[in-house]
């Protein structure tokens, strides 16, 4: 689906603002949505279907779409069974067709059977998992990726794409040939960059503006959709000051529309 690549606001980018700014900002900045972090002052998915789902109307009074829940199902300590039903129940909800989860805990084979079963609770719902890929987890490393997806074995579970937050520096030039490789496997992408690493040698500092750090956002997102993707992009981190966030939002933004122009 070229050319139809939504664009989403995640909260956790705006985590010291109410969620009514955050919805203010995002459709101010010209956002399609939002992707709603199980974070508070945003939510916290104990407080029930309820609680989400009057979030949902929230949104939908702001002209935004629920682009994606952001769960911490597989993070410490939402690891077991048991919380598969709670946050399955929430993204139906909060009507949103993405839950976004981790690949977190110390074993592998518990890993991918807590995802293989959210994949299949959330299918019921049209709903797909999308796995963080993130430093210290089952998503790391491409292998590992590549690895845990097999395992879990379900159309309905593929990658949230990012980079890598711990990456070095002289690794960023190379993200659009990564990002080629594993979009396919790919529903969901993060944006957000990096200030440079302190040294020549060095691991890359969080975070930069999207569009003035060591990755090549253009570059990414030329090579995801030349795979063909076209699923939503959302930004993470703004990578300015706090009071300067509304500003920082709105030209990130900007510069997100010109990659997909």
């Amino acid at each position: 689906m070229m050319g139809g690549n939504r664009l989403g606001l995640c909260s956790l980018a705006l985590l010291d603002r109410p969620l009514e700014d955050v919805l203010r900002i995002a459709a101010a900045a010209g956002f399609d949505g939002i992707e709603l972090t199980a974070r508070l002052p945003h939510f916290d998915s104990r407080a029930g279907v309820d609680a989400a789902a009057e979030i949902a109307r929230q949104v939908r009074d702001a002209q935004l779409d629920l682009i994606a829940y952001g769960s911490y199902l597989g993070h410490a300590p939402l690891l077991e069974s048991r919380h598969v039903e709670r946050e399955v129940a929430v993204a139906a909800a909060l009507g949103a067709r993405l839950m976004r989860v981790w690949a977190g805990g110390e074993d592998f084979q518990r890993t991918a059977t807590l995802l293989r079963q959210a994949a299949d609770a959330a299918a019921v719902h049209g709903i797909e998992v999308v796995v963080e890929r993130h430093a210290g987890s089952f998503a790391d490393t491409e292998a590992r990726v590549v690895s845990l997806l097999d395992a879990v074995a379900r159309d309905e579970c593929s990658l949230n794409y990012q980079p890598l937050d711990d990456m070095f520096e002289r690794d960023a030039a190379a993200l659009p040939g990564e990002c080629a490789r594993l979009i396919g496997r790919s529903a969901y992408m993060h944006a957000k960059n990096y200030r440079a690493s302190a040294s020549p040698e060095g691991r890359v500092r969080p975070f930069a503006p999207i569009d003035d750090g060591v990755v090549d956002w253009a570059g990414v997102i030329a090579a995801a959709r030349a795979q063909g993707y076209g699923g939503p992009i959302s930004l993470e981190f703004h990578g300015s000051a706090a009071e300067d966030a509304e500003a920082a939002v709105a030209r990130a933004g900007a510069y997100l529309r010109s990659c997909l122009a």
